[in-house]
């Protein structure tokens, strides 16, 4: 009824799905026209969610797009004609969203961003349209958009996609940016194997306290201090962010006071901090997970700590000196 509606609006270019997904035919025929394709499905969330689904068959193959805006809209162009009449359903079809507004205004309309997981996924899943973009002018809106969306700074979310940039630079594709986050970030900060296990459990509970007051309480009382440098520090800021507050950590005071301290690895912090926001290899937060990595990072930190006093009681030290120190030492920590 509605392709029946739009012909005799004198829209003759229009077809329907009919029920079905869209699927690859589909997609090769309607790239063998060379013409923009405006999708038009219910304005619905059913309807929204298959737009999504669409968006990325679409962009993937090259093909021009652009989205009717009918967002919480229960009206179908057969009822806009019926009851509007023909003007007022051109209207309607004209009015279209780029696929970057239509999924900005479907995660403001129908996902509450209201945790910081949501955020961070809908961050990751524009990563890879930010590093395309080459107008500035278009760059510096969707930052904006996001910024809005999210409540990240504007600041946090370009030096995300600077530093994803980098890595695309160092043949790192930009699927790894969306999918796996976590593999950029481990190319990005290459990590001594020694200390895989102790910094691994460090930023668990580090990623966990941005949204989880027990984490931050946890870490005080059980943990003190992280034996990583920047993730101490930065454990520091997020303690200072939350004060007394009963809220949860807010990002933007975070990077504030990143901003305005005396330290030399502002940037190295705020790319850290941008790197946990995006993360989505943590496992999931339970007091349990805390305690875990509790005993991970004592074991780890008790044998850094005996392999620095080694190091530093052997140097200068003949080969059977350095025998009798080592054993020495693992004589009294055993």
């Amino acid at each position: 009824m509605d392709v029946i509606a739009l012909e005799k609006a004198g829209i003759q270019s229009s077809i329907a799905l009919m029920g079905t997904a869209l699927s690859k035919q589909h997609i090769l025929m309607l790239k063998k026209l060379n013409v923009e394709v405006r999708l038009c499905l219910d304005g619905d969330i059913p309807g929204q969610e298959a737009t999504m689904r669409a968006l990325p068959l679409l962009l993937k193959n090259n093909i021009p797009v652009r989205i009717v805006n009918n967002i919480k809209d229960s009206k179908d162009p057969d009822e806009i004609l019926n009851k509007s009449g023909k003007d007022e359903l051109i209207k309607y079809i004209n009015n279209l969203l780029t696929p970057f507004d239509f999924v900005i205004n479907f995660y403001k309309n129908t996902k509450t961003l209201d945790n910081l997981e949501d955020k961070k996924a809908l961050i990751t899943r524009f990563l890879p349209l930010l590093l395309a973009t080459k107008s500035q002018l278009e760059f510096d809106d969707y930052i904006y958009k996001l910024s809005e969306v999210t409540g990240f700074s504007s600041n946090a979310i370009k030096n995300l996609v600077k530093n994803a940039r980098v890595k695309n630079n160092n043949k790192i594709d930009s699927e790894d940016v969306e999918i796996n986050p976590s593999k950029v970030i481990t190319m990005f900060h290459p990590e001594r194997k020694e200390l895989r296990r102790l910094e691994k459990a460090e930023r668990e509970i580090l990623f966990h306290m941005l949204s989880h007051d027990e984490a931050i309480k946890f870490y005080e009382k059980d943990i003190e201090y992280f034996y990583t440098s920047i993730y101490r520090e930065i454990a520091n800021y997020i303690i200072e962010s939350k004060g007394n507050s009963e809220e949860p950590v807010s990002v933007n005071n975070l990077i504030t006071n990143i901003e305005m301290s005396t330290s030399s690895k502002k940037e190295e912090l705020k790319g850290l901090l941008d790197q946990l926001l995006t993360e989505r290899t943590h496992l999931r937060y339970s007091i349990d997970l805390l305690n875990n990595c509790k005993d991970i990072i004592e074991k780890e930190k008790k044998r850094k700590y005996r392999k620095d006093k080694i190091i530093k009681a052997t140097e200068g030290k003949t080969e059977e000196e350095k025998a009798r120190v080592i054993a020495d030492t693992l004589r009294q920590d055993d």
